[in-house]
């Protein structure tokens, strides 16, 4: 549907839906990891992608103010639209505004829904500016959260940029989950060149 989505007038309205829904579906999350692997292809969706960042990072902060727990779903789906807004690269502008301001939110570190969003934020912040200390020390402090197999992922991303954390990943090996280990592995290799990162390479500053 993606790809007829770029010359089917009925598929592009169909997507535009799924993706304005204000309630999470499966279908939604097909969408937004759809994207994701065509990337800048699919930037014509950027404005439901980013609307519904939008949404996600209001309720986010509206739930913090009013000291409410997570709710899992909406922090997944938050989350995939802030990835998403990474991999296909457009309306940078605001993108990156909606990136600040969510990271500015005060975000307890076991707040495993509030943490991954936060991580998240911080891989499209890293496509976008290539700010590598910045994104680095913030994924030093994602490592020690609910949320450090996102700052995994996302270190892993940064390919030989996140050689200073090399050595700390290599420590994470020992873990107690087989998935995790694997993704440290994963990260590791793209640290060490063995693999390619998955998304746009940004200008590092």
């Amino acid at each position: 549907m993606l790809a007829l989505g770029r010359s089917g007038k009925q598929a592009q309205k169909d997507l535009k839906e799924i993706l304005s829904q204000e309630t999470c579906s499966p279908e939604q999350s097909k969408v937004l990891r759809g994207l994701g692997v065509i990337g800048a292809k699919g930037a014509w969706l950027a404005p439901e992608v980013l609307d519904l960042a939008e949404r996600g990072a209001a309720g986010l902060a509206k739930r913090l103010k009013d000291g409410r727990s997570g709710d899992a779903a909406l922090d997944m789906r938050t989350s995939a639209a802030l990835l998403t807004l990474g991999y296909i690269g457009a309306s940078e502008k605001k993108s990156l505004a909606l990136v600040e301001k969510l990271l500015a939110l005060q975000i307890e570190a076991q707040d495993e829904g509030g943490m991954q969003c936060r991580m998240v934020a911080t891989c499209t912040l890293w496509r976008f500016t290539g700010a590598k200390e910045r994104v680095l020390e913030l994924y030093r402090e994602g490592l020690e959260s609910p949320a450090a197999d996102s700052a995994i992922f996302g270190l892993g991303e940064m390919g030989e940029h996140a050689a200073v954390l090399r050595s700390r990943l290599a420590e994470l090996l020992s873990g107690p989950s087989p998935r995790s280990r694997e993704q440290i592995a994963d990260a590791l290799d793209k640290i060490d060149g063995k693999r390619p990162v998955i998304g746009p390479k940004p200008v590092v500053k």
